[in-house]
C-alpha cells in the first residue's frame, strides 16, 4: 500500500526563537533561531529596519566607547548627550560637541561671602549691629546672617567704616530676633559681583566688577550655578574697588571623568542633567554651567553641613529629590536631597541604610510604581516604600527618611549587570533585569515566586544557551532597553569584553524576536525629534551612535532603510525540526512552499537550505533552492533528491534587503516500509549560527 503524503510547517512564527530545545521538540509556531527578526501579533515575519549614523562620526576627543547617553530637555535646552573618553558631548547637526567645559560666561554672578562677629552684646529687637573681624567695606542691600540662626538672613540698610573696614551696620525693624553676644560668628554675604569677561576653564586670576571696596584674602567667592567655593588669595583694586581676584581652587575646568570605558549613569530633574562616574562627584549641567554637587551651599558650610555624597555607584529623580546610591562612604546607603534642590543635603536626616551589614553593595535603584523605589543589590532586591504619609509628624521633615519602609523582595537574587535593568510598559508595569544566576528575569514574578519554593522560570529560558555564553568577568558591561514593546538585551558572549550579541524579547508576544546583528551597543536612549517623536538610538564600543529607523514611519520599499549605515542587514529563518508528527520513522521529503507576505521591493535573492537530522551546520547545508521573493509570492521546491531523513529543518536566508515571510510548508511521505531499519543520526553540538 502507498504511504499518505503527509504535510508539516510553521503557519505562524508568534512563537519566536527556541534555541534552548530540541529542534524536533519545539512547537508548532516556535523556530530555532531568528536573524534580524521582527514579528507581528498575526505571526508574519520581516527583516528588522536598519539605522543611520548620528553626529557624523566619532565625538572629536572622545573614545574609545560610549560610556552613557541621556536626552537633555529643559525647555530652552533639547539635545541628546552622549559620554564618550570620560566627556560629554552634544549632538548639533551633524557634528559633536564638548559640553560641560567649565569657565564662567561674561556676566555671571558671584557671591562675596566675608566672615565676621558681633562686637557686643545685643537684645532682640537691635537694629544697630557692632562688628568685628572684617577686612573692607560692606554695601548697603548685602545680607549677613548670625551662624546662631542660620535660617534667618539680615539685609543691611546702613554701614560705618573705620580705616575702610566696616564696623557696624544697620538693619531695619523688627531688628535682631534672637539675643547675640561678643564673639558670635555671622557672614556676610556682598552682591552685586560678576565676572567682568569669561572666565577660562582652569583660570585662577579672573577679572570682576560689579563690588564697592576692596574684598580680602580668605574672603569666599562662588558662582551659585557652578557651587565650587573658591578662596580668594590675592586681589587687585582701582579706585578702591576689587577689579580682580586670584582663586584657589581655580575656576572649574572641563569635565574629565577618571575612566575611558566606565559607564556613567544619568538622570533628569529639576530642568538640569546629573550624572555620577561612580568615581568622583555627582555633578549637573543645566546648558551652561556646570555644578559640583559635593560642594554644600556656603551657609551649610559653615556649620558643618555637606553636600552630594562622592562615589555614587548610581543617581535616580525620584519624587521631586535627587537620590544617590551606594557612595564610597557607604556601599549599603542611600542618601536623598531636600525636596527640589539637589544642591542642599543632610547627612544626618536624609540618610539610611538598605539591609545594612549584609556587604552587599547597591548596584542600582529605579523608581518604580506608586511611590516604590527598587533598589537591587549585588545579591539581593528591596523596595523602599517613599510615601510621605508614613512621617509621624509631618511638621518635622527631618523624620521623613527614617519613616521609609523597607522591604525584602528577594535574598536568592540580585543584579550583576545593573545597565540591565528597564522598565517595561507603563508607570505601575514591571522591571526586567539580568539576575546573577545570568538569567533574565521579571521582577513581578520574581515577587510571585518568593510565595512558593520555586523562583519560577526565567524569561530567558527559551534562549539560555545563549545567555550562559556570557562572559562572567564581564557581566557588568552588558546593557538593555526597553523600546515598543521590545526588551533589547546586549551581552559580551564568548569571552569578549564589550557586548557583541543583541537579543531582543516582545513583550506582546512573550517570547523572543531573536538576535540582531551588526549593533555593538554599550549604552541606549532615546532622541527626541523635530516633531517630537521619540527614537532609539544606540551608543556603541566603536564610539559612535546610531538611530534606529523603526517606528520612526521611514519607507519600507527604501533599500538604505534596510541598511545599518552601508552594511546589509541579512535575515535567516531556522526553522523547527520538521518530522509530520512522527520522531521515530524515516521519512521522503516531496517539497516545500516559502510564502512571501511583502515583496513590494527591488529584486533580490532568497536561499532556502536543509539540515537533515542535525548533521551540518546553516553554513555547511546543501541549498534545496534560490528564488525572488519580487517575482513569486509562493515558491515551490523540490526536496526528493535529499533522500531518507527523521528530521528536517529548513535554513531561510537573503544576505540584503527586506524579507517578508508569511509561512513555510513541508510535504513528504512516512517510510513505513522500513520501520525496522536502523539509521544512524550523526551528532552535531547545534546547527544554530554562532554570534
Amino acid at each position: 500500500m502507498d504511504d499518505p503524503l503527509m504535510a508539516d510547517g510553521t503557519l505562524s512564527f508568534t512563537g519566536g526563537m527556541v534555541s534552548n530545545e530540541e529542534p524536533s521538540l519545539l512547537a508548532e509556531v516556535e523556530s530555532s533561531y531568528l536573524l534580524n527578526c521582527e514579528r507581528t501579533r498575526q505571526g508574519k515575519l520581516i527583516t528588522r529596519m536598519g539605522t543611520t549614523l548620528l553626529g557624523g562620526g566619532v565625538p572629536p576627543g572622545g573614545g574609545p566607547i560610549i560610556q552613557g547617553m541621556a536626552y537633555y530637555w529643559s525647555g530652552t535646552n533639547s539635545y541628546l548627550v552622549v559620554a564618550s573618553g570620560g566627556k560629554l558631548y552634544r549632538e548639533s547637526g551633524s557634528s559633536w560637541v564638548q559640553i560641560a567645559t567649565g569657565g564662567l560666561p561674561d556676566n555671571a554672578p558671584l557671591d562675596i561671602y566675608k566672615l565676621a562677629s558681633i562686637n557686643a552684646v545685643l537684645a532682640v529687637g537691635a537694629t544697630t549691629i557692632p562688628v568685628a573681624g572684617l577686612t573692607g567695606p560692606v554695601a548697603i542691600n548685602d545680607i549677613f546672617f548670625l551662624h546662631k540662626d542660620i535660617g534667618y538672613n539680615y539685609v543691611v540698610t546702613g554701614h560705618t567704616e573705620t580705616a575702610g573696614n566696616t564696623t557696624s551696620v544697620t538693619i531695619a525693624a523688627p531688628g535682631l530676633v534672637v539675643s547675640a553676644t561678643t564673639a558670635d560668628p555671622m557672614h556676610f554675604k556682598r552682591l552685586g559681583a560678576q565676572t567682568n569677561g569669561a572666565a577660562a576653564p582652569g583660570a585662577a586670576t579672573i577679572a570682576i566688577d560689579g563690588i564697592t571696596g576692596a574684598l580680602a584674602n580668605s574672603d569666599w567667592v562662588v558662582s551659585p550655578r557652578e557651587r565650587v567655593i573658591h578662596l580668594i588669595t590675592a586681589h587687585t583694586e582701582s579706585v578702591g574697588n576689587t577689579t580682580s581676584v586670584t582663586l584657589n581652587p581655580p575656576i572649574r575646568s572641563a569635565y574629565v571623568g577618571p575612566s575611558t570605558t566606565n559607564l556613567i549613569v544619568f538622570a533628569l530633574g529639576n530642568k538640569k542633567l546629573f550624572w555620577t562616574d561612580g568615581t568622583g562627584p555627582i555633578y549637573s549641567w543645566d546648558g551652561t554651567y556646570t555644578a559640583d554637587l559635593s560642594y554644600p551651599n556656603p551657609i551649610d558650610d559653615f556649620l558643618g553641613g555637606v553636600g552630594a555624597p562622592t562615589g555614587a555607584k548610581w543617581i535616580a529623580w525620584f519624587q521631586d529629590r535627587l537620590i544617590a546610591a551606594a557612595p564610597t562612604s557607604d556601599d549599603e546607603g542611600l542618601w536623598f536631597s531636600d525636596f527640589g534642590d539637589p544642591t542642599s543635603w543632610d547627612q544626618n536626616f536624609q540618610q539610611m541604610d538598605v539591609g545594612g551589614g549584609e556587604s552587599d553593595p547597591i548596584q542600582a535603584i529605579v523608581p518604580w510604581l506608586d511611590q516604590n523605589l527598587v533598589v537591587f543589590k549585588a545579591h539581593s532586591i528591596y523596595v523602599v516604600n517613599m510615601d510621605p504619609s508614613q512621617n509621624p509628624d509631618p511638621t518635622d521633615p527631618t523624620l521623613l527618611v527614617a519613616s521609609y519602609g523597607v522591604k525584602l523582595l528577594t535574598h536568592y537574587l540580585g543584579a550583576s549587570a545593573p545597565h540591565t535593568i528597564a522598565q517595561v510598559g507603563g508607570p505601575r508595569g514591571d522591571l526586567f533585569f539580568l539576575g546573577t544566576d545570568r538569567k533574565l528575569r521579571s521582577l513581578r514574578r520574581t515577587l510571585a515566586a518568593e510565595t512558593q519554593q520555586e523562583t519560577g522560570d526565567p524569561l530567558s529560558f527559551k534562549v539560555q544557551d545563549i545567555f550562559d555564553r556570557i562572559t562572567a568577568a564581564q557581566i557588568q558591561n552588558c546593557t538593555a532597553f526597553y523600546w515598543n514593546n521590545r526588551y533589547i538585551i546586549s551581552m559580551p558572549l564568548d569571552g569578549q569584553v564589550q557586548p557583541n550579541a543583541t537579543y531582543v524579547y516582545n513583550t506582546s508576544l512573550d517570547n523572543w524576536n531573536g538576535e540582531w546583528k551588526n549593533w555593538l551597543p554599550t549604552a541606549y536612549g532615546v532622541k527626541l525629534l523635530s516633531s517630537n517623536n521619540q527614537v532609539l538610538v544606540i551608543g556603541q564600543s566603536n564610539n559612535t551612535v546610531l538611530q534606529w529607523l523603526g517606528d520612526t514611519g521611514a519607507a519600507t520599499n527604501v533599500p538604505s532603510n534596510f541598511r545599518d549605515q552601508s552594511t546589509e542587514i541579512e535575515t535567516a529563518i531556522l526553522t523547527r525540526s520538521y518530522t509530520f508528527q512522527d520522531l521515530f520513522n524515516v521519512k521522503t521529503g516531496l517539497q516545500c512552499a516559502i510564502e512571501i507576505h511583502d515583496n513590494s521591493y527591488l529584486p533580490y535573492i532568497v536561499d532556502v537550505s536543509i539540515i537533515i537530522d542535525q548533521s551540518v551546520s546553516t553554513g555547511s547545508a546543501p541549498l534545496v533552492g534560490s528564488f525572488d521573493p519580487s517575482v513569486y509570492i509562493r515558491k515551490e521546491l523540490d526536496l526528493q533528491r535529499f533522500g531518507q531523513w527523521r528530521e528536517a529543518q529548513l535554513y531561510i536566508y537573503t544576505p540584503a534587503h527586506k524579507l517578508g515571510l508569511r509561512l513555510v510548508k513541508i510535504t513528504g511521505f512516512i517510510d513505513t516500509i522500513q520501520l525496522q531499519t536502523l539509521i544512524d543520526t550523526p551528532g552535531l553540538n547545534s546547527p544554530m549560527p554562532s554570534s
